[in-house]
């Protein structure tokens, strides 16, 4: 798809898909200055990416393999990062507007699937997001029967520290 307009894609697909784009942060991110980095990181590897779409998949799927592969390859390397501070500022007017306004349920949620592995948490935001098993093993380089081991050990743990155990 070398006909691809790059700026109309990445706007119409920035547009279409923010909400894609900060429930990864969300998940992977601890703290607003971290989400804002994450989200800038996100969107300059799907600026990157645009050339790169064949069309083989929907522009959601393609957009979350990228927000996933970004937010897991910078939690590896930079594991140790725990202040939330971050070497430059993120001009808010780069960002998309996050599609909701802070809950704190929704939070206390976000804060539980942060401590699952990143794989179960990829899982989770997926399946959260409807896909099947079968689209959520392909995006992870899972079997469908894995997903469904790691989503019910992940949903079982998310209950139980959510109850307080």
């Amino acid at each position: 798809m070398a006909a691809l307009d790059h700026n109309a894609t990445f706007t119409a697909w920035v547009t279409d898909h923010a909400g894609i784009i900060h429930k990864v942060a969300r998940g992977y991110a601890s703290g607003a200055t971290d989400h804002d980095d994450l989200v800038q990181e996100i969107l300059f590897a799907v600026w990157r990416s645009v050339p790169g779409f064949r069309g083989d998949s929907q522009p959601s799927t393609y957009i979350y393999r990228i927000a996933l592969n970004r937010a897991i390859a910078l939690q590896r390397a930079d594991a140790s990062r725990t202040s939330g501070e971050s070497g430059q500022d993120v001009d808010p007017d780069l960002l998309p507007a996050a599609p909701e306004p802070p809950d704190d349920r929704l939070e206390l949620i976000y804060t539980e699937l942060r401590k699952l592995d990143e794989i179960s948490r990829a899982a989770m935001l997926l399946q959260l997001d409807g896909y099947r098993y079968e689209e959520i093993g392909e995006l992870l380089g899972l079997t469908s029967s894995n997903v469904g081991v790691r989503l019910n050990r992940a949903r079982k743990t998310l209950m139980d520290n959510l109850r307080g155990k």
